[in-house]
């Protein structure tokens, strides 16, 4: 049985498209996620409804067309994270 050098190609495609998600994912994650360091204690959360990203802060102060930097819903798919 021979190898099926289109199907080779699709995985290997396949495989580089998964790795830019990853970065792209990873890039998300370190510009939004608080710092271990920050006082993000007196700050409210609110969490999307949809993926539970946690957005740290007045998400009142965000425009009316902010979305979810994971799953790019409105930010009326937030709520007030009760602590």
């Amino acid at each position: 049985m021979g190898v099926d050098e289109k199907a080779v190609e699709q995985v290997r495609e396949f495989a580089l498209q998964e790795k830019h998600h990853g970065e792209v994912t990873e890039a998300i994650i370190n510009k939004y996620a608080p710092k271990e360091n920050d006082n993000n204690s007196n700050k409210p959360v609110y969490v999307c409804k949809v993926c539970g990203f946690e957005y740290v802060g007045d998400l009142d102060k965000e425009p009316d067309d902010y979305k979810c930097p994971i799953c790019a819903m409105p930010k009326t798919a937030f709520e007030k994270k009760i602590l």
